[in-house]
């Protein structure tokens, strides 16, 4: 599995390689219920979900749409050059993108594509906590309004006894173009023509701490000793800068990925090709490359997402930081345990300790809390 960050070699998160999570899955996949085939009959039981597919088929493809490219006469012969057209505009309602100048310096991006999955978002609607095991096996999801329960409802166990507390990426497909000064990022679920496939990653949902018997790097909602944050200070365990149940920090980038693989072989930290799969998801969602802009909950009115994740935590004064903890991790790993899988913000109150009243605003997306900072 693999372990990256956002930034620093502060705090960092756990991810599983493609090929150990498709191992796991060839061992407890149940063929017996795995379907061929696609039909509106089709139950949320079989495995993968065919009723998913086919919905979103529907959705990318209505059946006005190929009525009115092709018609529906049963007499009349359609030449070669309207079925090409036809096929390729069908194929552009399967993909969704952002389009930008690379000679301005604007943030903003264009959204391209099909207007319809722009709204449904239907490859980051997918992204989910989980429990994995140490085998890269998925010990079950948690519930998508609240992740302190399993999706059944009932209450789950985030302290590392049932796994690692993990963020699941569908496997999608993507796309780069450049065309003179404009450049294009398109994704879809569909492996379209010049699309290079993108696996299913899993990612930590916190900043990793330590567990500190073993040395292994962990994601998980622990507020004992035995996973203390920042340097291990047990000094510090009764005092507001505690670091009882905050991410592990002042650990070298080589000691992080050891501590990664002591949890198995297939187990790593700081990989490029899953930070680089959550960049484009956010900025085709948010058609925007700064996710620092205002948070806002509400959709424009033509149902795209906008502005950004807020300025997180990094609103703190430098010195009175230090003071205070000399720059450890203060917020808690599960923060944002209340927004489940969703998009949102979270306020923490800094303590009087911290020297004036102060609250910040700890930004989860879709799972994955404090992306963009990892000095908390």
């Amino acid at each position: 599995m693999n372990v990256s960050t956002w930034a620093t070699e502060s705090d960092w998160e756990l991810v599983p390689s493609k090929k150990y999570v498709d191992d796991a899955d060839a061992l407890k996949e149940d063929k017996s219920n795995k379907v061929t085939s696609l039909s509106s009959t089709s139950t949320n039981t079989q495995y993968p979900s065919a009723k998913v597919t086919y919905d979103q088929l529907q959705l990318l493809i209505p059946k006005t749409d190929i009525t009115g490219l092709l018609g529906n006469s049963e007499t009349k012969v359609i030449n070669q050059k309207v079925f090409t057209d036809t096929v390729n505009n069908i194929t552009d309602l399967m993909w969704y993108g952002i389009e930008w100048d690379k000679t301005v310096g604007d943030t903003a991006c264009t959204r391209i594509g099909n207007p319809i999955l722009h709204v449904t978002l239907p490859i980051q609607s997918q992204i989910r906590r989980c429990l994995l095991l140490d085998t890269g096996v998925v010990n079950y999801y948690l519930d998508a309004l609240d992740s302190t329960k399993k999706a059944d409802g009932t209450n789950a166990v985030l302290n590392g006894t049932g796994g690692q507390v993990m963020v699941e990426t569908p496997a999608h497909y993507r796309k780069f173009e450049q065309d003179g000064n404009k450049v294009r990022c398109k994704i879809s679920l569909f492996p379209l023509s010049g699309f290079h496939f993108v696996p299913r990653y899993y990612r930590s949902a916190y900043e990793a701490t330590v567990e500190r018997a073993t040395n292994k790097l962990s994601s998980v909602v622990n507020n004992t000793a035995a996973y203390r944050g920042g340097n291990n200070n047990a000094t510090w365990d009764a005092e507001s800068r505690t670091l009882l149940g905050r991410p592990a920090s002042v650990i070298s980038l080589t000691n992080f990925r050891s501590f990664a693989r002591n949890r198995g072989a297939a187990w790593n930290c700081d990989v490029y090709e899953v930070q680089k799969a959550w960049y484009w998801l956010y900025a085709v969602e948010y058609a925007n490359f700064n996710s620092q802009l205002a948070y806002n909950a509400a959709p424009t009115l033509a149902g795209y997402k906008q502005g950004g994740l807020g300025a997180g935590v990094t609103t703190l004064g430098s010195t009175a930081w230090n003071n205070w903890n000399s720059y450890y991790p203060f917020v808690p790993c599960g923060h944002t345990n209340s927004l489940g899988n969703r998009t949102g913000i979270i306020p923490f109150d800094l303590p009087a300790e911290y020297g004036s009243v102060l609250t910040v605003q700890v930004p989860s997306y879709r799972g994955l809390e404090n992306p963009f900072e990892p000095i908390s």
